[in-house]
């Protein structure tokens, strides 16, 4: 029973993910926090997901399929209580993950790791790893809203962009279109590749 009012801060998953999905989410999420002059934080959408794995002693792999035979993934650990970035937010084969994470116990969380389970064993098949708890494989608002609280908010909420990790094909095409062109929100968006 909370009035717009009393809330002091806007946590939004930034990406990577679903482009429209992250294009509504960021945008509401802006919107609420400029015009209400709230704080904006955004969090990680695999950093979210390795958050439900708590306690956790092994690394902590999410993945979603980013298709082509690639895949969004992070490696992230708990240290005193707080899930730190193992290894960068990336847009990557399944074999070049592996071998940034040879001889390092870990563990897949997500849908799309059940999903990619075979492709994962064969790349993976002798490293010690296993599969998150079935529970765990899907994001959870209150892990994004407990991370949300310990984030720096963002200073310029006009600069809030989603975290896509890879242009897409329209953008890839509308860039080879205007090379050489200073477009602000192409060349701000490419340096955040």
């Amino acid at each position: 029973k909370l009035d717009i009012k009393d809330i002091d801060r806007y946590v939004v998953a930034q990406g990577p993910g679903s482009y429209t999905g992250l294009r509504i989410g960021t945008t509401t999420a802006k919107v609420f926090a400029d015009t209400l002059k709230k704080e904006l934080v955004g969090i990680s959408s695999l950093k979210v997901l390795a958050a439900n794995c708590v306690k956790e002693k092994r690394i902590i792999v999410p993945l979603f399929d980013a298709r082509r035979g690639n895949v969004f993934a992070g490696a992230y650990k708990w240290y005193e209580n707080k899930l730190i970035n193992y290894l960068p937010d990336q847009h990557i084969s399944l074999e070049k993950l592996h071998q940034q994470l040879k001889d390092q116990k870990i563990v897949f969380v997500g849908t799309d790791a059940v999903k990619l389970a075979d492709s994962i064993k064969d790349i993976f098949h002798s490293e010690d790893f296993e599969f998150s708890n079935l529970q765990y494989n899907y994001p959870s608002a209150y892990c994004l809203g407990l991370l949300g609280l310990s984030e720096t908010p963002n200073n310029n909420i006009d600069d809030f962009i989603p975290n896509y990790l890879r242009l897409t094909q329209a953008e890839k095409q509308w860039l080879d279109k205007n090379q050489g062109k200073d477009i602000k929100y192409v060349k701000k968006f490419n340096d955040q590749l």
